[in-house]
């Protein structure tokens, strides 16, 4: 087994501690996902925060109601340097 693998599995597992039951369906995907993203933080030993943070910021009209069958507007940032 690899150590990106073993780090993957140590940080996943710290990560299922932290639930009273065993973690289902959504939960299980991004808690795996949330793993994989400190992992490879992790392996890395370093990260440009900033960037990351620019990418996962909201639109501030994300949690607006929408009428059934009306398209969703969400706009995601382009602006990649």
């Amino acid at each position: 087994m690899s150590d990106t693998q073993k780090r993957h599995r140590a940080v996943r597992n710290a990560l299922k501690r932290m639930y009273p039951g065993a973690p289902k369906g959504n939960l299980a995907r991004h808690l795996n996902t949330l793993a994989s993203m400190i992992g490879g933080i992790v392996g890395s030993q370093s990260t440009n925060l900033p960037d990351v943070a620019k990418k996962a910021t909201v639109e501030p009209y994300a949690n607006k109601k929408r009428q059934p069958g009306e398209p969703c507007q969400t706009v995601f940032p382009l602006d990649r340097q």
